[in-house]
């Protein structure tokens, strides 16, 4: 495994852990960090990857950034996050299908 995908997959599960802690009762400023570091962390992951995932991570950082927030209802946070790690999750699964033909 090369260290780019490595750090992809780390990075990967980073966000996961991040986006289920936002279903505890956690107070108001961990969202605003999990905004921040998620962002950065999306936008860092559009830089590894330069292919067609750059824009889908692109994507995730703008849904996320905290410059311009979508203001949007807890409920509606709650589905967006459930979406997201699910596109986390088949993601890499679908970049190593695409990676063995």
């Amino acid at each position: 495994m090369s260290t780019t995908r490595r750090t992809l997959l780390t990075l990967t599960v980073i966000s996961i852990v991040l986006l289920l802690i936002s279903y505890l009762k956690m107070p108001y400023y961990y969202y605003q960090f999990m905004k921040i570091a998620l962002m950065i962390i999306f936008i860092y992951m559009a830089f590894l990857s330069r292919n067609l995932l750059s824009i889908v991570y692109v994507s995730l950082a703008i849904v996320f950034n905290p410059i311009i927030p979508l203001v949007i209802k807890k409920q509606q946070w709650q589905t967006i996050d459930i979406i997201v790690i699910f596109v986390l999750i088949v993601l890499p699964i679908i970049s190593n299908l695409n990676n063995r033909k």
